[in-house]
């Protein structure tokens, strides 16, 4: 393995260590040695996961992002229409539930909702199932889900076309369903078959007309809901805000973003300071509007401190290559005050319909530096493969073997030193960080 050169120039010199850093062995890897995802000659190392929500690192775009190594994170399951997109993740207890829109391996190519949890922090995905059946549409799509303070969990969708009965009413409408155990959507039955009147009204000027697809966010925010919302066919250039009660009570307030072609995919809400960030996520919908395939392989985000008027976008993060190149959906992962990353469906192709779920992290950065002495190392700097989940990565030791030298860790910034430890690490062990 290659070490980074410059890094080693960069770093020769003793860091300020900011905190006493700490590292253990852990008794039992949370994957098997010698595993694809955990091979000979790598360690794994915990306690990297991105710090509480920091409005300033965001606004000057110095975020350090760690691709996943599960590439993708999930795939479609083995079936004849395999197109799985829009993860939407919700904190539980005991891990994450996670909705999605798909054909999950399915004999029909109608979309519709399902859902996965993770319990071992997004390294696996159980129980997975459809909740919500396209029913009386042709598709249910776009999941957007929220678990309300009272427990119930809500979940947003995107209704397209009718096929029972078979019409020509305009389509591609706002549709939300309700749980109180994020399993049984709006009755006892599992899947829940989708019906026209799960559609949400709303005071738009030209809703009856218009398509709104895969640009929808519903947000409950103690006695408020707000819906952030992108028109395809008389207004493709601005995203509008809407406010109201409960989702089936919205009264359209103006232009939340103005300017832009980009989709709102996810909305999450940090406090700092006694102040309110609204941090919306962004992505290029390329099968809308003629833009197919244009800024397809980047995302953004934008900042508010009210949910109605939202600042410019920003740049966020991009694909990891040609697999992920089309992407068709944003949504984040967040754990209470932390933001830990974002899950992302994409393809290789603008066709839209092979997509898998993708993850990138906002990590720490840690370095390996060798010992001096050519036999030691000769003052290597080492980063890490990547992540495997919001705050574990994997080292390739040099030459697969023991290694002895330091630890250096930086902020999530990836440049504010925040400490340095001296380590032996064995191949095939799982080590956490703290301070």
């Amino acid at each position: 393995m290659k070490a980074f050169l410059l890094a080693a120039l960069l770093f020769a010199v003793p860091l300020p260590a900011q905190h006493t850093l700490k590292i253990e062995k852990l008794d039992h890897p949370s994957l098997t040695p010698g595993s694809d995802l955990f091979p000979k000659g790598t360690v794994l190392l915990d306690g990297l996961g991105a710090a509480d929500f920091r409005p300033a690192l965001w606004q000057a775009d110095t975020l350090h992002w760690v691709a996943d190594l599960q590439y993708p994170l999930f795939a479609p399951k083995p079936g004849h229409n395999r197109n799985i997109y829009a993860a939407s993740s919700v904190e539980e207890p005991w891990g994450w539930r996670v909705f999605y829109s798909a054909w999950d391996g399915t004999d029909h190519g109608n979309d519709c909702l399902y859902e996965g949890k993770t319990t071992d922090r997004f390294l696996t995905f159980t129980d997975r199932k459809m909740v919500v059946s396209h029913g009386e549409f042709k598709h249910v799509s776009n999941a957007s889900a929220q678990k309300l303070l009272d427990g119930t969990y809500e979940l947003l969708g995107t209704s397209e076309g009718s096929s029972n009965p078979p019409s020509d009413k305009p389509s591609e409408k706002p549709v939300v369903f309700e749980s109180k155990d994020g399993d049984h959507f709006d009755g006892d039955t599992i899947p829940y078959e989708a019906k026209h009147s799960d559609n949400l009204p709303l005071d738009y000027p030209d809703y009856d007309t218009d398509h709104f697809n895969g640009a929808n966010v519903l947000f409950r925010d103690g006695n408020t809901t707000h819906f952030i919302f992108h028109e395809w066919i008389h207004d493709k250039n601005d995203i509008y805000w809407a406010e109201g009660k409960d989702p089936w009570h919205l009264k359209v307030g103006g232009i939340a973003l103005h300017d832009t072609i980009l989709a709102s995919n996810d909305l999450r809400k940090f406090t700092v300071g006694g102040k309110d960030w609204y941090l919306l996520a962004l992505y290029h919908k390329s099968d809308v509007g003629g833009f197919t395939g244009r800024d397809s392989e980047h995302l953004w985000f934008s900042l508010s401190n009210d949910a109605r008027t939202f600042a410019k976008e920003q740049h966020m993060v991009d694909a990891q290559g040609r697999p992920d190149k089309f992407i068709f959906s944003v949504n984040f992962v967040s754990q209470g005050s932390k933001l830990l990353g974002i899950l992302y469906g994409a393809s290789e192709n603008a066709a839209t319909d092979k997509n898998s779920i993708y993850a990138t992290w906002v990590q720490k950065l840690p370095l390996l530096v060798a010992l001096k002495g050519y036999h030691l190392g000769n003052g290597g700097v080492y980063p890490a493969d990547g992540a495997l989940g919001p705050d574990r990565q994997r080292f390739t030791l040099p030459a697969g073997k023991p290694f002895d030298g330091t630890l250096d860790l930086f902020d999530d910034d990836g440049k504010t030193p925040l400490g340095s430890v001296t380590v032996h690490l064995e191949p095939g062990n799982e080590y956490r960080i703290s301070y």
